[in-house]
């Protein structure tokens, strides 16, 4: 696997704590896809962890021809644990890699997995955040959607804070540094570049994407927080690509 650019400390730390994310935050991607699928549908899930989320599009959407990739061999174990699918080691900004796949698909979900790649600057972050929907658009079918979802913050300069107090913490320490005992809410590993919705779209409106939707679902912080005027969302964006 050539994970050229994929921040190291990330790819380990997956592997040693694999965390499962909530099957909740996908209602509205599987609702999309049921609306949108055929016959025929191919499916890849880019950065699918344990493979809950691909169980869940076989079991609610009842498309079979289904791929996932991780970075993290760990997650992959996983995955083949939940369903037997195709699974891929490799990262999503490793062009050559995706290309060898040689499939185009139906659906490409790229789930909580922007804010992963990260550079030694938020600059170089956005730049690999890019290359990521381009990547991803390219080994869609011609009519193939690409559902980016990520946690999405406002305002960016906070953000931008986030992303070098976790940069000196993780220069220290390995683990999770939480905030009021809430492990998600922390300052310690693994590095993070948050975007907000806005920014989110402008990166797809640079390449061959057609922003049909983008839906946003407010998450709750901690009252803390709202001294800094910190807003949440859980943000989908559904990608046409266009020709």
């Amino acid at each position: 696997m050539n994970i050229a650019h994929f921040n190291h400390d990330t790819v380990q730390y997956f592997d040693k704590y694999t965390p499962e994310y909530d099957e909740s935050r996908y209602s509205f991607i599987i609702d999309r896809i049921n609306k949108l699928k055929t016959g025929t549908s191919s499916l890849l899930d880019v950065g699918c962890g344990t493979g809950n989320i691909l169980a869940m599009i076989r079991r609610e959407c009842g498309i079979t021809d289904l791929h996932g990739m991780d970075c993290s061999s760990s997650y992959l174990d996983q995955a083949r644990s939940h369903l037997d699918c195709r699974i891929h080691l490799g990262s999503v900004l490793d062009r050559p890699f995706l290309q060898s796949l040689n499939k185009r698909f139906s659906f490409v979900i790229l789930g909580a997995v922007l804010h992963h790649l990260v550079g030694n600057t938020r600059k170089a972050s956005r730049l690999l955040a890019l290359h990521a929907i381009a990547n991803c658009l390219d080994i869609l079918d011609t009519d193939g959607y690409l559902f980016v979802h990520e946690p999405t913050f406002t305002p960016a300069v906070i953000m931008d804070l986030v992303f070098h107090i976790k940069r000196i913490v993780t220069r220290t320490t390995d683990n999770r540094v939480s905030i009021f005992g809430n492990t998600w809410n922390n300052l310690g590993a693994p590095v993070v570049s948050y975007y907000s919705k806005d920014e989110l779209c402008r990166m797809v409106n640079l390449w061959k994407g057609e922003i049909l939707e983008a839906h946003q679902n407010p998450t709750r912080l901690p009252l803390i927080f709202k001294i800094g005027l910190i807003r949440k969302s859980d943000t989908t964006i559904v990608v046409k690509k266009r020709s």
